[in-house]
């Protein structure tokens, strides 16, 4: 066999510029930035960067390291001078509280939420002043924000920014009140929270009374939805965490205390406010439509316990044709109501239904009304294949009969 060797010429130009640069290795690519988009790009996803390392190391800002010490300067050629020495370039180190003024939106938008994510009442001053923000993303997301860090000396101008022109951002002031109050429930004042649940009040009916969220059908699952919509949606949540009902009721009721909205927050809302006045517009919402409305509704009569509804709660649970987010919350709110006249139509449902997850309700909900007649049921399933039933059989066989 032949061997033929390839031999490589390579210029004595390039071999004396090597060996002056003392190349052991090749020299650093440098990509062409000329195009601005690929540099933006480049920018700001070192930005993205810092606001990652700072959310997941909980601080604002990292401490600017000393500045270093000027080097010598080399002799001036000219007679008895020195040469200026420049400047050293400035060290640019991770800082949210600049980043939130950059002149990108969407960097100061996300620069906003990482504020937020950190929680640090020093970031409370910076998101206020975002508040003013010519974006109203940025805007939203600042109030976002406020609502994360939690301190009740962001409701004043929270409450302020109830009147934005931009709905998204009404609803994520609403938001952040009722996160502030959702995580001290003595963070604000009760005149202070009585001026919130007010203002989202008001903010909640206009919107409740305009053609979009009228529009909204009871099941109506849009994400996202419309603006407008959605700050509604936030509103209402929001007066559920301050616990204010009176402008609650005046925001999505009317003057006969029908329901004046058909989307399902609204049932949501009276369901979780867990005020006893929302009885009769939830018994309203069980007879009407929309199965996340009527299983809201069954849910909230539940933890009032109330009585008059069991006979309505026993006939949506027996429902052929109902669905079974509706059949669910019924069952459960018959065992929380306690009345043991629903035991006959549960111990029917443990018994009958085809539907695993109903007749583990209709167990669990027969344990809860201690209901003697819904022991042989309830022993017929000790044995079940699946877990979960064995398990919720255990219990209500031991508070039917120790």
């Amino acid at each position: 066999m032949t061997y033929t060797a390839i031999v490589i010429r390579i210029p004595a130009v390039a071999l004396v510029a090597c060996a002056a640069a003392g190349c052991g290795s090749a020299p650093p690519v440098t990509l062409p930035t000329t195009d601005p988009n690929l540099a933006l790009d480049m920018k700001i996803e070192q930005k993205v960067s810092w606001m990652l390392q700072l959310e997941d190391r909980r601080i604002l800002k990292v401490p600017a390291p000393p500045a270093p010490a000027p080097p010598p300067a080399p002799p001036s050629r000219a007679r008895g001078r020195a040469a200026a020495t420049p400047a050293p370039a400035p060290v640019l180190t991770p800082d949210l509280t600049k980043l939130l003024t950059d002149s990108e939106p969407r960097v100061r938008r996300r620069a906003a939420l990482a504020i937020g994510r950190v929680g640090l009442p020093a970031g409370v001053e910076p998101l206020v002043t975002a508040l003013s923000d010519n974006d109203p993303d940025v805007r939203g997301m600042a109030a976002f924000g406020l609502g994360l860090i939690g301190e009740a000396s962001a409701a004043a101008p929270l409450i302020k920014s109830l009147t934005d022109a931009a709905p998204i951002v009404r609803g994520r002031a609403a938001e952040a009140l009722g996160l502030i109050e959702a995580k001290d429930k003595d963070q604000i004042k009760p005149d202070d929270r009585r001026a919130a649940g007010e203002a989202i009040g008001r903010m909640v009916a206009g919107y409740a009374r305009g053609p979009v969220v009228s529009a909204m059908g009871p099941d109506d699952e849009r994400m996202p939805a419309p603006p407008e919509a959605e700050a509604f949606r936030l509103g209402v949540y929001a007066l559920v965490r301050l616990g204010t009902y009176e402008p609650l009721a005046a925001a999505v009721l009317d003057d006969r205390g029908l329901p004046a909205v058909n989307w399902w927050p609204v049932a949501y809302a009276l369901s979780r406010i867990e005020d006893k006045r929302a009885a009769p517009a939830l018994s309203l919402i069980l007879n009407g439509t929309g199965k996340y409305s009527q299983a809201f509704a069954a849910r909230g009569l539940g933890v009032l316990k109330e009585s008059t509804a069991v006979n309505p709660l026993i006939a949506l649970a027996s429902a052929a044709n109902a669905p079974r987010e509706v059949v669910v919350s019924a069952i459960r709110a018959l065992g929380t109501i306690g009345e043991k006249r629903a035991a006959a139509t549960l111990v029917k449902l443990a018994s009958e239904s085809a539907d695993p997850n109903i007749r583990l309700q209709a167990v669990t909900a027969l344990g809860s009304l201690k209901a003697a007649d819904g022991l042989p049921v309830v022993q017929d399933v000790l044995s079940d294949p699946w877990p979960a039933m064995r398990a919720a059989a255990l219990h209500a066989a031991a508070a039917i009969d120790a």
